[in-house]
């Protein structure tokens, strides 16, 4: 059953994960602007573009709140609560893969003359 105490675990690890996650997000970001040479005002002028992108992926990070409430109240809670870094490691890997190929995009495309 949905109650509190299954809300509260909830928020609990994955506001805490949400910094992990955004924090990989950002370091995988300023390596890739590190390493391709494109200077910082060319990545600037894709600026809103990219906030979109940051937006998005918070979104889309809160797509683990049911899936987690709803394995919570079966009868595998206590197994899912041990296990369920796993998805948020699976779901940050994830992440991590589409905003690469996002960056990728914006230094192959939109910066070669």
């Amino acid at each position: 059953m949905l109650n509190r105490v299954a809300i509260t675990d909830a928020l609990r690890f994955w506001e805490i994960g949400r910094i992990g996650y955004n924090l990989a997000l950002a370091g995988l970001a300023a390596i890739v602007i590190g390493v391709t040479g494109v200077q910082w005002r060319d990545w600037i002028a894709h600026g809103p573009l990219l906030v979109v992108c940051a937006v998005v992926a918070n979104i889309l990070y809160c797509a683990a709140y049911p899936i987690d409430l709803f394995v919570q109240a079966s009868d595998f809670g206590a197994a899912w609560r041990r296990w369920r870094w796993a998805l948020w490691l699976t779901g940050t890997l994830f992440a991590a893969m589409l905003a690469l190929l996002t960056l990728a995009a914006l230094v192959l495309g939109a910066f070669t003359d």
